[in-house]
């Protein structure tokens, strides 16, 4: 029950942050990433991974999106955001 609503929370925020507007430059000849889709969740040595697959609308690139999640005190943090 619980790692369902961690990614339902996770998609939630990364929906809201794929429809919002970037702070500073942009690099306009990428674009944003479109239709990210869940990949995997991996769970090992008490951390959660949460990989999605997307692509840039300009140049159809591929981009590959983790969040990892470390629960600390009772709290689930975000330990660990990269874009490949």
């Amino acid at each position: 029950m619980l790692k369902k609503a961690i990614v339902v929370i996770l998609l939630a925020g990364l929906t809201c942050a794929l429809h919002s507007e970037p702070v500073g430059k942009t690099n306009q000849d990428v674009g944003k990433i479109a239709e990210p889709i869940l990949d995997n969740i991996l769970n090992a040595q008490g951390m959660t991974k949460v990989l999605w697959k997307g692509r840039y609308d300009k140049t159809e690139e591929d981009v590959l999106i983790t969040v990892v999640i470390t629960k600390r005190k009772n709290k689930n943090l975000v330990t660990g955001l990269w874009f490949q």
